[in-house]
């Protein structure tokens, strides 16, 4: 499943051309990676999350491609 959703993440990333930040929607897109470290999605590698992190960040990342901007 874990093979499945990095794939998902990884085709997501390539049809929004990385999540740049200059545009709305990903501009405030940040991710804990620590707690005192704060990374852009566009950074994030999948495989460093665990299984736990990365079905938060899918989710996340689900909502916020369904949102109107």
């Amino acid at each position: 499943m874990r093979n499945l959703i990095e794939y998902r993440l990884d085709y997501i990333k390539d049809h929004h051309s990385g999540f740049p930040k200059d545009t709305m929607r990903w501009r405030n897109f940040f991710v804990d990676v620590s707690e005192d470290e704060r990374v852009h999605i566009s950074q994030i590698q999948w495989e460093n999350l665990d299984d736990e992190e990365l079905l938060s960040l899918f989710e996340r990342l689900v909502r916020q491609m369904s949102k109107v901007m």
